[in-house]
């Protein structure tokens, strides 16, 4: 949620953060992860000391009846503040897009 709220703190009102909550969080991964995994998705994250400071998430693409083999869709992207500039959002876009890993 840090990293969410670091990229949009001054995009959205406070007010708007108000029922973002680490359950809420928790809540909604729990129903993305196996929606990731069931489609051959990825996500991967990035620590520093145990914390989290960024994410990427990529699956094939969402769109209408896409051709076969689909083409990958990076749909989330996150850094939190004090990894800016160093180089994490790259590293995450890149091995996201070329991962053999997987959900």
């Amino acid at each position: 949620m840090a990293c969410w709220r670091e990229a949009h703190g001054g995009l959205l009102s406070a007010e708007f953060f108000e029922g973002a909550t680490p359950e809420s969080s928790a809540a909604r991964w729990a129903v993305t992860i196996p929606r990731l995994a069931d489609d051959g998705g990825t996500l991967l994250l990035a620590e520093e000391d145990g914390e989290l400071v960024g994410f990427a998430c990529s699956s094939p693409s969402r769109g209408e009846a896409p051709p076969r083999p689909r083409p990958l869709e990076l749909y989330a992207i996150y850094v939190r503040a004090s990894a800016y500039g160093s180089g994490l959002g790259q590293r995450l876009s890149t091995t996201t897009r070329s991962s053999p890993l997987r959900c």
